[in-house]
């Protein structure tokens, strides 16, 4: 197994100019000519939601996952169109986005989150045309180790968000199977 790095950077202020803040991006990763835009949340589940209360779960998952994926969105908006926007580092630095033909957007949860692969499917429902990738920070820990470069990591996140709705399963690791087996085609 390999390790390998992207070109990565980290909380990248957007502004609309120097004093109105969009969005954040947490880290966007650049592996060729994609960027993933990595939207990091610390929301933990409720007491309730692990209970098995089914408003208490949907409140959660819209805090934790549709609240980044709405963000990442704004971020990935903003980079298309990155001449109308300011982007600024942390220490004030300006940043100039790469320019790339394709974005993907991973929502990583630092904490516990079972079944978050599943509820995404569930939760999201029809609402979108394609189901955005959610996932643990173990997940993406265990992930790039059976890939051997960014931009593999970087095709199978596109296949993962493509056959979103063709493909289901209990958890991310399932996913890498699929991919790692048969490329995640799409299933005739």
């Amino acid at each position: 197994m390999h390790q390998f790095s992207f070109q990565t950077y980290r909380n990248i202020n957007i502004k609309f100019n120097r004093t109105t803040n969009l969005t954040d991006v947490d880290v966007p990763a650049y592996a060729g000519d994609t960027a993933i835009i990595f939207q990091i949340k610390a929301k933990k589940l409720t007491l309730l939601s692990r209970k098995g209360d089914l408003n208490a779960i949907k409140s959660d998952f819209k805090k934790a996952v549709h609240v980044a994926k709405d963000q990442a969105d704004n971020c990935i908006a903003a980079l298309r169109d990155a001449e109308n926007y300011i982007f600024e580092l942390d220490n004030g630095e300006t940043f100039v986005p790469k320019q790339v033909s394709n974005y993907e957007t991973v929502i990583i949860l630092l904490h516990q989150y079972p079944a978050i692969s599943h509820q995404t499917h569930i939760l999201f429902g029809d609402e979108l045309e394609t189901t955005p990738i959610a996932l643990t920070i173990f997940d993406l820990e265990t992930t790039p180790k059976f890939l051997e470069t960014p931009e593999r990591f970087a095709d199978c996140i596109h296949r993962r968000t493509l056959y979103s709705k063709q493909y289901r399963d209990a958890n991310e690791l399932q996913y890498l199977a699929h991919y790692l087996d048969r490329g995640m085609e799409k299933p005739k």
